[in-house]
Protein backbone atom coordinates (compact mmCIF):
# COMPACT_ATOMS: atom_id res chain seq x y z
CA UNK A 1 0.00 0.00 0.00
CA UNK A 2 0.78 3.93 -0.05
CA UNK A 3 1.74 3.48 3.71
CA UNK A 4 4.49 0.58 3.63
CA UNK A 5 7.44 3.07 3.70
CA UNK A 6 5.67 4.86 6.76
CA UNK A 7 4.26 1.82 8.74
CA UNK A 8 7.10 0.93 10.24
CA UNK A 9 7.39 3.98 12.49
CA UNK A 10 5.63 3.17 15.72
CA UNK A 11 3.08 5.37 17.45
CA UNK A 12 5.20 7.95 19.92
CA UNK A 13 8.89 6.35 18.67
CA UNK A 14 9.83 9.48 16.39
CA UNK A 15 10.49 12.54 16.19
CA UNK A 16 9.35 14.17 12.95
CA UNK A 17 10.57 17.12 10.77
CA UNK A 18 8.38 18.16 7.41
CA UNK A 19 9.90 20.93 5.62
CA UNK A 20 12.62 22.04 3.46
CA UNK A 21 15.98 22.93 4.91
CA UNK A 22 15.73 26.41 4.73
CA UNK A 23 18.45 28.82 6.57
CA UNK A 24 15.96 30.18 8.87
CA UNK A 25 15.70 26.10 10.27
CA UNK A 26 17.70 25.20 12.09
CA UNK A 27 17.71 21.28 11.72
CA UNK A 28 20.98 20.78 13.17
CA UNK A 29 19.52 21.57 16.53
CA UNK A 30 17.29 18.88 16.53
CA UNK A 31 19.69 16.74 14.82
CA UNK A 32 21.57 17.25 17.71
CA UNK A 33 18.98 17.20 20.15
CA UNK A 34 18.44 13.73 18.93
CA UNK A 35 22.10 12.61 19.82
CA UNK A 36 21.63 13.29 23.23
CA UNK A 37 18.22 12.02 23.44
CA UNK A 38 19.71 8.11 22.02
CA UNK A 39 22.74 9.28 24.42
CA UNK A 40 20.82 9.19 27.44
CA UNK A 41 19.10 5.72 26.23
CA UNK A 42 16.14 7.27 24.85
CA UNK A 43 14.61 5.17 22.19
CA UNK A 44 13.40 7.46 19.37
CA UNK A 45 14.21 7.88 15.67
CA UNK A 46 14.12 10.50 13.52
CA UNK A 47 12.08 11.17 10.39
CA UNK A 48 12.35 13.91 7.98
CA UNK A 49 10.27 14.40 5.22
CA UNK A 50 10.17 16.34 2.32
CA UNK A 51 11.58 17.39 -0.73
CA UNK A 52 15.19 18.63 0.42
CA UNK A 53 15.61 15.39 2.33
CA UNK A 54 15.88 12.55 -0.53
CA UNK A 55 19.17 11.88 0.30
CA UNK A 56 22.25 13.45 2.10
CA UNK A 57 23.30 14.56 -1.53
CA UNK A 58 19.97 16.48 -2.21
CA UNK A 59 20.50 18.83 1.39
CA UNK A 60 21.44 21.80 0.72
CA UNK A 61 21.90 23.47 3.70
CA UNK A 62 25.85 22.25 5.04
CA UNK A 63 25.50 22.10 8.59
CA UNK A 64 22.34 20.07 8.16
CA UNK A 65 23.78 17.56 6.03
CA UNK A 66 26.92 17.18 8.36
CA UNK A 67 25.02 16.65 11.79
CA UNK A 68 23.07 13.87 10.05
CA UNK A 69 26.38 12.79 8.49
CA UNK A 70 28.04 12.66 11.53
CA UNK A 71 25.60 11.25 13.92
CA UNK A 72 26.44 8.59 16.17
CA UNK A 73 22.84 7.43 15.29
CA UNK A 74 22.96 7.90 11.38
CA UNK A 75 21.05 4.30 11.18
CA UNK A 76 17.96 5.74 12.98
CA UNK A 77 17.62 9.21 10.96
CA UNK A 78 15.55 8.69 8.10
CA UNK A 79 15.29 10.93 4.93
CA UNK A 80 11.65 10.26 3.71
CA UNK A 81 11.76 12.35 1.04
CA UNK A 82 8.49 13.73 -0.94
CA UNK A 83 5.50 12.12 1.20
CA UNK A 84 2.19 11.85 -0.18
CA UNK A 85 -0.79 13.06 2.07
CA UNK A 86 -1.55 10.05 3.78
CA UNK A 87 2.09 9.47 4.71
CA UNK A 88 2.00 12.57 6.07
CA UNK A 89 -1.14 12.05 8.13
CA UNK A 90 0.19 9.10 9.28
CA UNK A 91 3.54 10.54 10.27
CA UNK A 92 1.35 13.45 11.94
CA UNK A 93 -0.82 11.04 13.62
CA UNK A 94 1.98 8.88 15.22
CA UNK A 95 5.04 11.06 15.80
CA UNK A 96 6.08 11.59 19.38
CA UNK A 97 6.25 14.97 18.41
CA UNK A 98 6.93 17.53 15.62
CA UNK A 99 9.94 19.44 15.61
CA UNK A 100 10.00 22.96 13.95
CA UNK A 101 13.45 24.79 14.78
CA UNK A 102 12.23 28.00 12.96
CA UNK A 103 13.58 31.65 14.04
CA UNK A 104 11.61 33.22 11.13
CA UNK A 105 8.39 32.00 9.42
CA UNK A 106 5.70 33.79 7.18
CA UNK A 107 2.79 31.91 8.45
CA UNK A 108 3.86 28.76 9.78
CA UNK A 109 1.02 26.01 8.23
CA UNK A 110 3.25 22.86 9.08
CA UNK A 111 2.34 23.77 12.95
CA UNK A 112 -1.64 23.77 12.66
CA UNK A 113 -0.81 20.48 9.94
CA UNK A 114 0.84 18.89 12.93
CA UNK A 115 -1.90 19.57 15.57
CA UNK A 116 -4.58 19.41 13.17
CA UNK A 117 -3.61 15.61 13.69
CA UNK A 118 -2.76 15.79 17.29
CA UNK A 119 0.95 16.03 17.52
CA UNK A 120 2.50 17.87 19.61
CA UNK A 121 4.76 20.59 18.19
CA UNK A 122 7.94 22.11 19.67
CA UNK A 123 9.51 25.40 17.73
CA UNK A 124 10.99 27.95 18.71
CA UNK A 125 10.30 31.57 20.34
CA UNK A 126 12.37 34.04 18.37
CA UNK A 127 11.04 37.52 17.82
CA UNK A 128 10.99 37.39 14.01
CA UNK A 129 8.62 34.62 13.74
CA UNK A 130 5.00 34.22 13.53
CA UNK A 131 5.02 30.74 15.16
CA UNK A 132 3.86 32.28 18.69
CA UNK A 133 1.34 33.98 17.45
CA UNK A 134 -0.21 30.77 15.75
CA UNK A 135 0.70 28.44 18.06
CA UNK A 136 -0.80 30.47 20.83
CA UNK A 137 0.37 28.39 24.36
CA UNK A 138 -0.88 24.84 22.52
CA UNK A 139 3.07 24.15 21.78
CA UNK A 140 6.63 24.17 23.32
CA UNK A 141 7.94 27.11 22.56
CA UNK A 142 11.80 27.44 22.97
CA UNK A 143 14.93 29.25 22.77
CA UNK A 144 17.03 28.75 19.63
CA UNK A 145 19.30 25.54 20.26
CA UNK A 146 19.99 22.06 20.95
CA UNK A 147 19.46 21.96 24.71
CA UNK A 148 16.25 23.72 25.06
CA UNK A 149 15.00 21.26 21.89
CA UNK A 150 16.41 18.14 24.33
CA UNK A 151 14.65 19.52 26.98
CA UNK A 152 11.21 19.74 25.44
CA UNK A 153 11.46 16.22 24.00
CA UNK A 154 12.46 14.60 27.19
CA UNK A 155 9.48 16.03 28.97
CA UNK A 156 6.92 15.27 26.32
CA UNK A 157 8.62 11.67 26.73
CA UNK A 158 8.19 11.67 30.63
CA UNK A 159 5.01 13.44 30.76
CA UNK A 160 2.29 11.93 29.59
CA UNK A 161 0.01 14.40 31.10
CA UNK A 162 1.60 17.25 29.15
CA UNK A 163 1.74 15.14 26.19
CA UNK A 164 -1.88 15.09 26.03
CA UNK A 165 -2.44 18.20 27.16
CA UNK A 166 -0.76 19.60 24.29
CA UNK A 167 -2.49 17.40 21.43
CA UNK A 168 -5.92 18.53 23.08
CA UNK A 169 -4.47 22.48 23.29
CA UNK A 170 -3.51 21.50 19.46
CA UNK A 171 -6.72 20.61 18.63
CA UNK A 172 -8.45 23.42 20.16
CA UNK A 173 -5.97 26.26 18.69
CA UNK A 174 -6.69 24.77 15.18
CA UNK A 175 -10.15 25.75 15.54
CA UNK A 176 -9.20 29.16 15.60
CA UNK A 177 -7.79 28.90 11.88
CA UNK A 178 -11.54 27.69 10.13
CA UNK A 179 -10.20 29.50 7.03
CA UNK A 180 -6.76 27.06 7.08
CA UNK A 181 -7.95 24.21 4.72
CA UNK A 182 -9.32 26.75 2.55
CA UNK A 183 -6.26 28.26 2.48
CA UNK A 184 -4.02 24.95 2.34
CA UNK A 185 -6.72 23.53 -0.73
CA UNK A 186 -6.04 26.66 -2.38
CA UNK A 187 -2.39 26.18 -2.44
CA UNK A 188 -2.61 22.70 -3.82
CA UNK A 189 -4.75 23.51 -6.92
Amino acid sequence: SALDRVKKFKKRSYLLFIGGNDPRRRIEDTVHAFNQLRGRGVELSMVFAGFDFQSLDTIVGYKTKIAIEQSSYRDDIHLLGYINDSEKKYLYENALCFVFPTISEGFGLPVLEAMQEGCPVISYDYPLSSIKEVAGSSAILTQPGMDPVYDAVLSLVSDKKLYEELVEDGFKNCKRFSWKKCASETIEH
